[in-house]
C-alpha cells in the first residue's frame, strides 16, 4: 500500500529538487502513513528518472495545444503581426567547443583560451524579433527585472505610431514578467497588446533558436579570430560585450538563416 502512495505521488513531474523536500511534500499529503526516507528513495529510484528540462515543441503541452492554436486563429494572432521577447545570458566558460574543422595542411595549434575567460560575468540581452529579424535588444551584467523588462516594452512600444494594426507583443512565463500599469497605458494607444507562451513551452516562439543562431555566430567569430591571430585571444568583459552585440547584428543582417531557422 505504501509503495502505491509513492507511485502515485509520482505520477505527475515534480522539479528536480532535492528529495528530501519531496519526502516531505509527501508526508504532508499523507499524515497517517509512516515511511522511512530510505524506503521513499528506494520507491523513487525504481518509479522515477531524472530528466533535463528542454525548451520547445518536445516538452509542449499537448492537450492544451489545440486550445491554444484555436485561440490564436481567433484572435488572428500569426507572425506578420507578433513581436517574441526574450532574455538570456551568455556565460563565457560555456562557450567551449570539442572540436574544430581546420584546412588539411593546417599545422598551428587549436587553443582553447575560452577557459582564460571562465571568470566574465555573465552579460545577459534581452531582444525583440519579428518575422524580418531582430528588431532591438538590450544588454546588461544584472538579471533584467521586472522593472527593466518593462523598461525595454516601452522603449519598443514607442516604436509604433498610435492606431496602426493590431501588433501583439509574445513573452514566456517568466516570475519577473509581470506588466505595470504604464505599459498597459502606453500599449493601449498604439493597439498593442501582450501573449504569453503556453505552459512548459516556447511553441509558436522562434526565440529560443535565434539565441542558438547568435551562440553560433559568437563562437565562430571567436575561433575565426584566434586561428587568425595563430595565438590565445583572452576576452576581457568590454571585448567579450562588442563581440556578443556584433553577432546579434549579424545574426538580424543574415535573413535567410533567421527566417528558415526561427519562423518556419
Amino acid at each position: 500500500m505504501i509503495k502505491a502512495l509513492v507511485t502515485d505521488f509520482f505520477k505527475s513531474p515534480h522539479p528536480g529538487v532535492h528529495k528530501k523536500q519531496l519526502y516531505q511534500q509527501f508526508l504532508e499529503m499523507h499524515h497517517d502513513v509512516t515511511i522511512s526516507y530510505s524506503y521513499f528513495c528506494e520507491v523513487a529510484k525504481t518509479v522515477t528518472s531524472k530528466r533535463t528540462i528542454r525548451t520547445g515543441a518536445a516538452d509542449c503541452n499537448i492537450k492544451k495545444l489545440s486550445a491554444i492554436l484555436i485561440e490564436r486563429s481567433i484572435l488572428k494572432i500569426n507572425y506578420k503581426n507578433t513581436f517574441s521577447i526574450d532574455e538570456k545570458p551568455f556565460i563565457p566558460k560555456k562557450f567551449n567547443l570539442k572540436s574544430m574543422y581546420v584546412p588539411k595542411n593546417y599545422k598551428g595549434g587549436i587553443y582553447k583560451p575560452i577557459f582564460h575567460s571562465c571568470n566574465l560575468p555573465p552579460l545577459y540581452i534581452i531582444v525583440m524579433i519579428n518575422r524580418y529579424g531582430i528588431i532591438s535588444y538590450a544588454t546588461s551584467y544584472e538579471p533584467f527585472n521586472t522593472l527593466t523588462f518593462n523598461c525595454f516594452l516601452m522603449n519598443n512600444i514607442e516604436l509604433f505610431g498610435r492606431n496602426s494594426e493590431r501588433k501583439y507583443f509574445l513573452f514566456d512565463n517568466a516570475t519577473f514578467h509581470k506588466l505595470m500599469d504604464e505599459t498597459k497605458d502606453l500599449a493601449a494607444t498604439k493597439n498593442i497588446s501582450f501573449t504569453y507562451t503556453s505552459p512548459n513551452s516556447c511553441f509558436l516562439d522562434p526565440i529560443e533558436e535565434v539565441f542558438s543562431i547568435i551562440n553560433e555566430i559568437f563562437i565562430k567569430k571567436y575561433y575565426a579570430k584566434i586561428l587568425n591571430e595563430k595565438k590565445i585571444a583572452p576576452l576581457n568583459k568590454e571585448t567579450m560585450k562588442q563581440m556578443i552585440c556584433e553577432s546579434i547584428e549579424e545574426a538580424s543582417r543574415n535573413f535567410t538563416i533567421f527566417y528558415h531557422r526561427a519562423c518556419l
